[in-house]
């Protein structure tokens, strides 16, 4: 899982540098998601914001969910990480985040936008979402988002009528598990068998 979520950071990172450059490049745009799946390595991922307002805007998101758990007595800790991502051997919720800042590369975070909310600008920006794979997946859909680059450790058969889908896993029991589900097999990076 770490070399998917590194691999994709890395791939957004080109991507980001070849649309600055070149306005009409497909790949211009990066968002990265999932507030929840954030907690414990926020302040980490706020260092990258591209100015004082971005940041300040990004750790009140961050918080607001927090507060909006607490207020319900709910325990993140319950919810995140899953059972799945426990089977898997990710232990706890700052692992977990941590995996997910290495997903978003390392180009500045250029703003904060609400669910659904139409990306407008070049590079990385942040959407507040829940960690729900068909809500994240419909919510960028409706922003207009053409592709969508989906990692999974433990596998997952959603997809989407309008967004494509593209599933990247680097567990090869994954890979050979559910073949029909996975369009891409990245394992052989963790082997040093890919080219």
């Amino acid at each position: 899982m770490w070399s998917v979520r590194y691999n994709l950071g890395d791939s957004f990172k080109s991507c980001c540098r070849r649309g600055s450059r070149h306005n009409n490049w497909a790949w211009r745009n990066r968002n990265f998601w999932k507030t929840s799946e954030l907690v414990g390595a926020e302040h980490i991922l706020a260092r990258r914001a591209i100015n004082k307002k971005v940041r300040k805007t990004f750790l009140s998101t961050a918080k607001a969910y927090l507060d909006f758990a607490l207020s319900k007595k709910v325990d993140i800790l319950g919810s995140q990480p899953t059972a799945e991502n426990i089977a898997g051997s990710l232990f706890t919720i700052e692992g977990k985040a941590l995996g997910n800042i290495l997903k978003a590369g390392i180009k500045s975070i250029q703003g904060v936008l609400k669910p659904a909310e139409k990306l407008e600008g070049k590079e990385l920006w942040f959407m507040d979402t829940t960690s729900s794979a068909q809500e994240i997946i419909t919510l960028f859909a409706a922003a207009s988002v053409v592709v969508h680059l989906f990692s999974t450790g433990q596998g997952n058969v959603i997809r989407h009528p309008i967004e494509p889908v593209i599933k990247i896993t680097a567990n090869e029991l994954t890979a050979k598990r559910m073949p029909e589900h996975m369009d891409v097999d990245v394992s052989g990076i963790l082997k040093c068998t890919l080219d």
